[in-house]
């Protein structure tokens, strides 16, 4: 899994489940704790006790727009206004920033690039 690191991509795998999926599906694995797993949990711990102040239509509005890439005036109605969804987007952007990033080497597929070139050359 490759984790990009803008605040975009951030906010896309956490609100479309990609997180929790590659947290079950390392913890089934018996993956060693790894910089990427670290960075997700961060992630989590900083966005999780935020997202849970949401109403469930707030929280189907994110999920929906970072699968669908939609603008944010497509989901303004009388049960999310325009003022709250500014405001939650203003405060998840603020929480993500302030999210360290790690090395971005381990996250930008330089790794994958790199075994990818290795094995091209094997078979020549």
């Amino acid at each position: 899994m490759i984790i990009e690191t803008s605040n975009e991509d951030i906010l896309a795998d956490y609100f479309t489940g990609r997180y929790i999926a590659y947290i079950d599906y390392v913890s089934s694995v018996d993956e060693p704790i790894s910089d990427k797993k670290r960075f997700i949990l961060d992630v989590m711990d900083k966005l999780d006790p935020f997202v849970h102040t949401f109403t469930s239509e707030q929280l189907a509005m994110f999920a929906d727009k970072y699968r669908t890439h939609q603008p944010f005036t497509h989901y303004y109605s009388k049960d999310v206004p325009k003022s709250t969804i500014v405001y939650l987007t203003k405060k998840l952007n603020q929480l993500v920033r302030n999210i360290p990033r790690p090395d971005t080497g381990v996250f930008s597929g330089t790794e994958a690039t790199a075994v990818f070139a290795s094995i091209q050359h094997k078979c020549r």
